[in-house]
């Protein structure tokens, strides 16, 4: 018996493609497959951040187009400038990011910092904790928060570790997240006994009271509390040092 080739591969393209064959289209013609992740993502994250990071996005796409009409010879000037508005414009989105804003994916045009990057060597995942520090020293993007190996022993405690912290005054960021949860952290030691040990009812007092100035003053209309930090870190560090010497005495 001879077997027909050509006749069997008619047989068999029938069967996969014709009559709800293995190859045919599951679904009715003409309607688009779509997947629920291909819906736009909520947005989340802080709305007023969210706000501020779509107007530095859309100064930044505003710097790019000016780049592209000033790559000439003649703007060289103009042309430096530029690069370097949209080089900040990158860092502002960045940092929007850490202060709360959650653009949708297809928003992010920049990368994260090197330390904010899971399988970069410098992020905080990899293995170059130290050189992502000197990286952000070249690049000027900001650094992880982690201490450099020498300073890792510094001491935080006690009233010389009050007076380094005092030289800081100022520095940094921190977000509403972070502060909310550094003020439960502080309550929940103040409740078991771990903060405060030594005050007494008037000393608590106090430091209620000045904490409650500083809130106001910071969130005063208008007002940017980090502009008399100079004048606050003067204050704090005359205290501290004679706290010191009252301690020494006593």
């Amino acid at each position: 018996m001879t077997i027909d080739y050509e006749q069997l591969k008619h047989l068999v393209q029938e069967a996969m493609f014709t009559g709800g064959g293995i190859n045919e289209p599951s679904a009715p013609e003409d309607v688009p497959h779509r997947m629920p992740a291909a819906d736009v993502t909520a947005v989340e994250g802080d709305e007023r951040m969210n706000e501020l990071y779509y107007m530095a996005l859309d100064a930044r796409e505003a710097t790019e187009r000016l780049i592209e009409k000033l790559d000439d010879p003649i703007f060289d000037d103009p042309y430096s400038d530029a690069f370097i508005a949209t080089s900040a414009l990158r860092r502002v989105l960045n940092r929007l990011e850490e202060d709360g804003a959650k653009p949708a994916p297809e928003d992010r045009v920049v990368s994260p910092p090197a330390w904010m990057q899971k399988y970069n060597a410098a992020g905080l995942d990899g293995a170059g904790g130290g050189a992502s520090t000197a990286a952000a020293a070249v690049s000027g993007i900001p650094g992880p928060p982690l201490q450099l190996e020498e300073e890792a022993e510094e001491d935080t405690t006690g009233l010389a570790g009050a007076e380094e912290r005092a030289k800081k005054t100022g520095t940094g960021r921190q977000t509403k997240t972070s502060q909310v949860s550094a003020i439960r952290g502080a309550a929940k030691d103040i409740s078991q006994g771990k903060e405060l040990v030594n005050v007494d009812d008037k000393e608590r007092q106090m430091i209620t009271q000045l904490d409650s100035i500083f809130k106001t003053v910071a969130d005063a209309e208008g007002v940017d509390l980090s502009v008399y930090r100079n004048e606050i870190k003067t204050f704090l560090q005359k205290i501290i040092r004679q706290a010191t010497a009252q301690a020494g005495r006593t």
